[in-house]
């Protein structure tokens, strides 16, 4: 003990800075130990964010399944055909090129109401105003799918094949 004694009196500089590196690395050990600990906190509060995600798009889906299931039509003649051309921008009905009705059985004594209509060459404005006023028609009234593409005639319009669907109680005729 007594010859480090000496020697760091012969040379204080150079004693300094090993003591200062040795400080250092025990400073640079004690931080990645801290890092660790930090970085495994990291990755449970991603996984628990991962997890909260995944909550929120379930509840999500279920949420909008309950508001389908919730609205009901108030009247089914509202909900055909013949009301949603009605209703359309003039000059869309003409672009109507296919159509079709369709009824499924639900739980809890519902029919789903189901029209898919294939309308070529309309352009963006006159669709989204066609989509507004037949979801106006009733509440429970709903776009279920909307597929567009450009339209083979003219690029500046659209083919698109839109599918609106509403629930309708049934009487229960079971006894």
């Amino acid at each position: 003990m007594n010859a480090i004694r000496d020697w760091a009196r012969e040379h204080p500089g150079l004693s300094g800075l090993v003591v200062a590196l040795a400080l250092c690395v025990v400073a640079e050990a004690v931080l990645w130990a801290h890092w660790g600990t930090l970085r495994r906190h990291v990755d449970d509060q991603k996984q628990t964010l991962d997890r909260m995600e995944e909550l929120a798009a379930e509840y999500e889906t279920l949420r909008a399944q309950a508001d389908a299931y919730g609205a009901r039509l108030s009247e089914s003649a509202s909900f055909s055909l013949p009301a949603l051309q009605r209703v359309a921008p003039e000059g869309l009905g003409d672009r109507i090129t296919e159509s079709s009705f369709q009824t499924n059985r639900r739980d809890e004594g519902l029919v789903e109401r189901v029209v898919t209509l294939k309308l070529d060459g309309v352009s963006r404005k006159a669709l989204a105003e066609y989509l507004l006023a037949a979801e106006r028609l009733d509440p429970a009234i709903r776009t279920k799918t909307l597929k567009l593409a450009p339209s083979k005639e003219d690029p500046e319009f659209l083919d698109a094949t839109v599918t609106f669907s509403a629930y309708e109680e049934t009487p229960n005729t079971a006894e």
